[in-house]
């Protein structure tokens, strides 16, 4: 049988001390009620509280695709490089998320005002079709 555990859930009856921490600081990660500075510090401060393994850190880097630096030169953690590249993808995404609308709006206009067909249009603001249907129903 296969355990499937949801990390924003109920927390599953855990015994380990360091796979309670796991979870823990995932929830923290994902609490998206949360801005991104106040959940780098509530990450940070559960960490430092509680002391949690380096090990652990890592696996939780692991589990949200993102890899953490450590500062070999301070005894502290220091996660603010999983925080900063959680940001820039942040920042990227946006970026490019503005740039497809525009785009999609161009190719709107392109087919609507000057009658080109769906491809020309896609072809003249460089956009795939495909990108064009994703972010047009978006």
């Amino acid at each position: 049988p296969m355990h499937l555990v949801e990390i924003r859930g109920d927390s599953p009856n855990l015994q380990n001390e360091d796979n309670i921490n796991l979870f823990q600081i995932c929830r923290l990660i994902y609490n998206h009620t949360k801005s991104l500075a106040e959940r780098k510090k509530q990450v940070i401060t559960y960490a430092e509280k509680n002391e949690v393994k380096e090990e652990v850190l890592k696996a939780m880097g692991a589990a949200v695709g993102k890899q953490i630096r450590w500062n070999e030169k301070e005894e502290n953690r220091n996660m603010c490089t999983f925080f900063d590249e959680l940001e820039r993808e942040c920042e990227k995404r946006g970026r490019k998320d503005g740039m497809m609308k525009k785009a999609v709006q161009v190719v709107k206009n392109l087919v609507q005002k000057q009658k080109f067909s769906l491809e020309e249009a896609c072809e003249l603001a460089e956009i795939s079709v495909e990108n064009y249907r994703k972010y047009a129903n978006a």
